[in-house]
């Protein structure tokens, strides 16, 4: 199960992807604005292998996608879906990238293929994403992608020794649908 676009190709982690997704989750650069953390490389192996026994569930609740590029053949970074078991109609959307990807247009393209996913595979009604209010590059991945700004939700998330806040953005399917 995965997903395409223009110049990626994404699909579900595999037990050989542990090395470079250990690496990814353990860089603070990459990291530093995720509203979860990975401490130890124990808590990493945790979540990688939630994803892997998630995907023989038929209620899944996490995606978690190996995003490739075409013409190198490199894991550029990492795409996520989680589903709330109270909101099984909403899907939370995510990613990250390698610091080397940066700035190519990659997490905008990852998270427009994590919508066709969320909407056609999955035939789901909302996708939402947030991101800390101090990330300004994840607000426009979500607003260049087609998401529109919900709001903010103040002080939901202790992490790194502080409360943080988040800004919200949502994309509707009949809104996808019009786009694609």
């Amino acid at each position: 199960m995965g997903f395409t676009t223009a110049r990626l190709s994404a699909r579900e982690i595999e037990e050989h992807d542990l090395a470079w997704y250990q690496d990814f989750h353990l860089t603070p650069e990459l990291t530093q604005y995720m509203v979860f953390s990975f401490e130890t490389l124990e808590s990493t192996k945790q979540f990688f292998y939630q994803g892997i026994e998630d995907q023989a569930k038929p209620e899944r609740s996490l995606y978690q996608f190996a995003v490739r590029d075409d013409s190198t053949g490199n894991i550029i970074g990492i795409g996520l879906l989680g589903i709330r078991p109270h909101e099984p109609e909403s899907v939370e959307v995510g990613y990250v990238i390698f610091k080397q990807y940066w700035g190519q247009g990659y997490a905008t393209e990852i998270t427009k293929g994590l919508h066709g996913f969320v909407f056609s595979t999955l035939g789901k009604h909302r996708a939402w994403g947030k991101c800390d209010e101090h990330n300004p590059a994840s607000a426009r991945v979500m607003e260049k992608s087609g998401m529109q700004f919900e709001g903010v939700t103040r002080e939901h998330v202790f992490l790194r020794g502080k409360w943080r806040n988040s800004k919200v953005y949502s994309l509707l399917e009949h809104e996808w649908a019009e786009t694609n």
